[in-house]
């Protein structure tokens, strides 16, 4: 198993700045040493330009060394790490980033389950440079003011989000429990309008369960971090005194995480088989198998998903889907394919890069394709504002009729 590599919705955890995302092991991937907190001696030199266009870099440089009128105050560490993030997003796939030492540090501790202050949402900068809720956090500051996967953060305290990179809007938008942020909003079919958020502590107990009038157990899965796969082993037996007759998976605005917990959360509902295979660069493809001794593989199985469920939530949601051991009920999933790694520099901060594409056991590759749920149950955000939880409601029609 590849100890440090992740799937990722390169969502961002608003206010913390915290990629979401999908890996294989707890750890942090720690790359060989690159300088990014100044200008390598090579550059600094200037070598003469060379045949892939990289020399360019070195005559950008003389340049502002020896004619910008202000070259006295060039921060060499700033202009390294905007090139460092060019670099990024020129290789064309949104999922990549480089996080500072900061905000590397952040995600190490989302990663691992660890309380924090924030707004809790991840997001994503579109095609059109939008930047995009991906899912807020159940019980966080975001969920509780009332935002949606799918809006759009128009501006920050006033300051346009589209001239701003993700983790320029994030810095904006983060800060310590009980400050403000305004954001303004801009969701499908409505008018702009402002939201002003209070910061406070973003919840770190991932699986919440209770068993419904009709005597079904409702297990929700907010996120995956790498202590969801013994939340869930741990709540499985008081769920069990219940005798439920059928249990609802909700993983509903859960943008991933880690793939240890993927495969322990997957295996407590699968007696064998595949959950999901990666192919990196090279061709090589690795198969990841259910574990031995799941606790609920017999028992009547619904899953809730939207368009806020993406990367581990799709892995699960695929895997069950390819299984014929769940029905899936919602909306399309977010569809994110690939699986990225974090590789660390000598500066503490880190790239974020996609390392290989991870399909389904039936070969299914879903990158902005998603999941198609089986029965498909839209909700409107009139729905959401009331509580008219549709799609719940037809999880539970099914498990009593069987249609």
């Amino acid at each position: 198993m590849r100890r440090f590599a992740r799937l990722s919705v390169i969502t961002f955890l608003v206010a913390m700045l915290v990629i979401v995302s999908f890996g294989a092991g707890v750890g942090v991937g720690r790359y060989s040493p690159t300088v990014v907190h100044g200008i390598p001696p090579a550059i600094a030199a200037g070598p003469a330009p060379t045949a892939d266009g990289f020399g360019i870099l070195n005559e950008v440089l003389r340049i502002l060394r020896t004619d910008f009128v202000d070259r006295d105050k060039l921060d060499l560490s700033k202009l390294a790490e905007g090139a460092i993030r060019g670099m990024i997003e020129a290789a064309g796939d949104p999922s990549q980033s480089y996080l500072t030492p900061e905000q590397y540090q952040e995600a190490r501790r989302n990663n691992q389950g660890i309380a924090f202050d924030g707004i809790g949402a991840t997001v994503n900068m579109d095609e059109n440079n939008r930047l995009i809720i991906i899912s807020p956090i159940a019980g966080s500051p975001a969920a509780l003011a009332g935002l949606r996967p799918g809006d759009w953060i128009m501006a920050a305290n006033g300051e346009d989000t589209t001239k701003m990179t993700v983790s320029e809007a994030v810095q904006k938008i983060r800060g310590p429990r009980g400050t403000k942020v305004r954001l303004t909003i801009k969701r499908e079919g409505e008018n702009p309008f402002d939201v002003e958020i209070v910061r406070g502590p973003i919840p770190e107990i991932t699986v919440h369960y209770r068993l419904l009038p009709e005597g079904f157990a409702y297990i929700q899965i907010t996120q995956v971090t790498q202590r969801t796969g013994e939340e869930l082993s741990n709540a499985i037996p008081e769920i069990k005194k219940h005798h439920p007759k059928g249990i609802i998976l909700d993983l509903r605005s859960n943008p991933g995480g880690s793939l240890t917990a993927t495969i322990e959360v997957a295996s407590q509902f699968l007696k064998e088989g595949i959950i999901l295979e990666d192919v990196n660069g090279d061709g090589k493809r690795q198969t990841y198998r259910v574990k031995p001794g799941g606790q609920l593989t017999e028992l009547p199985l619904v899953v809730l998903v939207n368009r806020g469920s993406a990367s581990a939530a799709e892995v699960i949601s695929g895997a069950f889907q390819d299984a014929k051991r769940a029905t899936i009920i919602g909306e399309r999933t977010f569809g994110k394919g690939t699986v990225n790694t974090w590789k660390e520099l000598s500066n503490g901060g880190a790239v974020y890069v996609s390392i290989s594409h991870w399909y389904t056991p039936s070969g299914r590759q879903i990158e902005r394709q998603g999941i198609v749920p089986d029965i498909i149950v839209p909700m409107s955000e009139e729905d959401w504002r009331s509580g008219n939880d549709l799609q719940l409601r037809r999880a539970i029609e099914f498990l009593q009729t069987g249609r």
